[in-house]
């Protein structure tokens, strides 16, 4: 969610093709964004008494676009509204209620509108680049004084667009006369094209947060989002059901490259390099990456669930990066046919089952090939026992998965788990262009990694390269 806080604004309320019929309700802000009416917002016959009426189940009206004022005159738009009166006749109900994908507070905007610049700020933006943009100072006669400043701490341009990660200072005032200082980071993204709101979130907002909780190890709500129309100079505040976590925001702990996964100083040696490959994995492989990201979102994933996707992300890996066929698929659709026509035609049926799909490789030995090139990566760790670590976790994931008696410990099954995560996460650094002795760096010294090797009986790969960050 960007905006965790609880608010809530009361006002009326309207279609833009139907200016006339404006509803009283209140908008509610929080882990949904839910407006409920005093009236239906599309006037229905009522029911006729004595007649026969039925309705649907489950059924819901959607608008793309039902826009707002609050009772101060601030325009509200709500976009891709789902709800209504469920199918049912007003009366029944008492009430309409909506709900909204995003909310732009300060303007009447319609679905086509486009958007020439997005601005994104994340939990954890800051923390990552460790930039320190200001300095507070008291004085003997307690006067205070404040120094900060901005700075741009990169800018690359990649398919049309321009993305400046700039560090700077952000104050929130409380109380009558509090006010709180904090360093702050915020992705400033130009489009070269100007696009609407939802391919602004979908192609702009969200690989920008993942990338965040990816390189940081850590669930990152989006805090703050502002996209301004072309031809505007004003920018539009948006608010919008993203990814969300429980956990509090950021606090202002003392930045630690070696707790992240890619630290901001890394990815300041190559930004352009790094974040255009990021994108471009963001778009070919967003079912493992969504894998390997959910599990820092659901922290209370069972065990059995977050092996089993962890597993799943690294089979859906292997398929987008590695993929490959026995035989030629004409080749194997060949020999397919001969054994069914020379075999007994009381079981061809039974042939043609079990023959189907036998040409992709199993999911060992693909398990078995992504370890493999995630050890020869620059992972900072050997494994012991190869096989063993493999064959475990394929048993611990295919006997849950298929209802089957599992003999292996739960802290084993936790460790295989993370073990296989941090491999992942090796291949996932590979696949934005870090060499091996890149790699090594951001993960040698990690804590995590470290007791997760220790569990595993890992033992430290012979380099002379490993540094610290």
């Amino acid at each position: 969610m960007i905006s965790r806080e609880f608010s809530e604004y009361r006002g009326l309320w309207w279609l833009p093709e139907d200016l006339t019929r404006r509803i009283s309700g209140t908008l509610v802000i929080g882990e949904r964004l839910k407006l409920t009416l005093d009236d239906e917002l599309v006037k229905t016959p009522r029911l006729v008494s004595g007649e026969v009426q039925q309705y649907p189940k489950n059924s819901w009206d959607t608008h793309p676009v039902i826009h707002g004022e609050k009772r101060d005159g601030t325009a509200i738009t709500m976009f891709d509204t789902w709800g209504g009166s469920i199918g049912l006749p007003f009366e029944l109900m008492g009430t309409e209620v909506w709900d909204a994908q995003s909310i732009a507070l300060g303007a009447l905007l319609s679905q086509s509108d486009l958007f020439s610049e997005v601005s994104v700020s994340i939990d954890f933006l800051w923390d990552w680049t460790g930039s320190e943009q200001h300095k507070a100072n008291w004085d003997k006669d307690h006067n205070f004084t404040l120094v900060g400043g901005t700075t741009q701490l990169c800018n690359v341009r990649v398919d049309g667009k321009t993305y400046e990660l700039r560090a700077g200072v952000k104050t929130h005032h409380f109380g009558r006369s509090g006010l709180e200082i904090q360093d702050d980071a915020v992705w400033i993204v130009k489009l070269e094209t100007g696009c609407n709101l939802k391919d602004a979130i979908n192609d702009v907002v969200i690989p920008l947060q993942g990338f965040a909780t990816f390189c940081t190890l850590k669930a990152n709500r989006v805090t703050q989002l502002e996209c301004t129309p072309e031809g505007s100079t004003g920018a539009i505040k948006i608010i919008t059901t993203l990814r969300a976590h429980d956990a509090p925001s950021r606090s202002e702990s003392q930045h630690v490259a070696f707790l992240q996964l890619l630290p901001g100083n890394i990815f300041l040696t190559s930004p352009h390099k790094i974040l255009g490959r990021w994108l471009i994995a963001w778009n070919e492989l967003r079912e493992p990456l969504s894998r390997l990201l959910s599990i820092e979102y659901a922290t209370a994933m069972y065990l059995e669930h977050r092996l089993s996707t962890v597993v799943q992300a690294g089979e859906s890996l292997h398929k987008g990066r590695w993929d490959w066929r026995k035989l030629s698929k004409a080749e194997y659709k060949r020999r397919r046919r001969e054994v069914l026509r020379s075999g007994p035609e009381s079981l061809r049926s039974w042939l043609s089952q079990m023959l189907s799909g036998r040409n992709d490789p199993s999911l060992r030995e693909r398990m078995n090939d992504v370890v493999h090139r995630a050890l020869d990566s620059g992972f900072p760790y050997l494994l012991s026992d190869f096989d063993a670590f493999v064959n475990d976790l394929l048993v611990a994931r295919n006997s849950t998965s298929h209802g089957g008696k599992l003999d292996i410990s739960y802290d084993r099954q936790h460790w295989l788990g993370e073990g296989l995560t941090w491999l992942l996460r090796a291949l996932c650094l590979q696949e934005l262009g870090l060499k091996s002795d890149q790699i090594r760096l951001c993960l040698a010294n990690n804590p995590d990694l470290t007791r997760c090797a220790s569990m595993l009986g890992w033992s430290r790969a012979p380099s002379t390269s490993i540094a610290k960050l």
